[in-house]
């Protein structure tokens, strides 16, 4: 993962976290819808996001859902190894299952916010 060896690189050898990583992802994404678009004008931005599919190091299987453009993407349930377990630095658990974002995140008919 190319983000996370040149931000270990810089951070003297500490991953990144869900957080850092969420927020170089949305970047990335928010760039390149500018660059399609050929404006920072939010409409129009929002319109390159809205039914967008990617998949990065941090968005698996991702999409913008147009209707309340909420992302949608994998996620994992995790289980936390126990420290005799850990072999390498930063290993600290083992994915059980991938929850595709469908089940994941509430379906657009129980979605309350109308923004």
């Amino acid at each position: 993962m190319v983000f996370a060896k040149r931000f270990m690189a810089k951070n003297n050898g500490v991953p990144p976290n869900f957080v850092q990583m969420a927020n170089y992802s949305a970047v990335r994404q928010y760039l390149a819808a500018v660059k399609r678009a050929g404006t920072t004008d939010a409409d129009a931005v929002g319109k390159q996001l809205d039914g967008l599919k990617f998949s990065d190091f941090f968005a698996r299987n991702g999409y913008m859902r147009p209707q309340d453009h909420l992302l949608i993407h994998d996620m994992y349930l995790a289980e936390v190894l126990p420290a005799s377990q850990v072999k390498t630095p930063w290993a600290y658990y083992k994915i059980m299952k991938v929850i595709p974002g469908e089940e994941a995140y509430r379906p657009l008919s129980e979605v309350k916010c109308k923004l």
